[in-house]
């Protein structure tokens, strides 16, 4: 019990200086998600908006657009509008992200190193992606991205949520409780990806994957 608490602990202390780096490239770093669904189903946006209060600040209240469909791929598309430039979308994908790779990503993530969570299957996925203006800093774009996230698995009843940017497959539960913790430290756990090794005299290494 013991060991595993101070895994951990390196481990957050690994993704918090990796977050701390992230406030240079606000730029050039897209903040994407793949929300991972047993069923091919957009949630409901008044769900989503619903859950979101649950994460986010009391003043971070967004406006929803009208839930649309693209022309082209006839692609359900949910938008969620902070201010005229900052906004999220939520794009329904009836088709699952290739196995291997989220698979791969379960190791990675915090989480794992304290449980033995394995993905379950998923046939589809939502798209999760965020745009805020220049010059927003990277942790406060990142947390108003993981409050959006947090919402639309809790709203879609996500089986597993992959973290782009950090190469990292999250159990749901473990994406909403520490999602529902105030403060940036605990979503930082969620943001970067952590390779866990064993040396050959027994001594574990942690690297993190940003």
């Amino acid at each position: 019990m013991k060991r595993t608490a101070v895994l951990l602990t390196l481990a957050i202390a690994i993704v918090w200086m990796d977050a701390l780096a992230m406030a240079t490239e606000a730029k050039t770093r897209l903040n994407v998600a793949f929300v991972l669904l047993s069923e091919a189903a957009m949630p409901k946006a008044e769900d989503v908006v619903r859950a979101y209060a649950s994460f986010a600040g009391k003043d971070d209240d967004p406006r929803v657009s009208k839930s649309k469909t693209a022309k082209t791929e006839k692609t359900p598309i949910l938008q969620l509008d902070f201010s005229p430039s900052a906004f999220a979308m939520i794009m329904l994908v009836p088709m699952p992200v290739p196995k291997q790779e989220v698979e791969e990503a379960v190791r990675f993530s915090v989480s794992s190193l304290a449980s033995g969570w394995k993905l379950p299957p998923h046939k589809a996925q939502l798209i999760v992606t965020a745009s805020e203006p220049i010059g927003t800093p990277a942790i406060d774009a990142l947390s108003r991205f993981t409050s959006v996230v947090a919402a639309v698995t809790e709203a879609s009843h996500a089986v597993a949520v992959y973290w782009g940017a950090g190469s990292a497959t999250h159990d749901p539960k473990f994406l909403i409780s520490t999602a529902h913790e105030r403060g940036t430290m605990p979503r930082i756990t969620l943001w970067v990806g952590v390779s866990q090794a064993r040396e050959a005299d027994g001594r574990v290494s942690l690297l993190s994957l940003a």
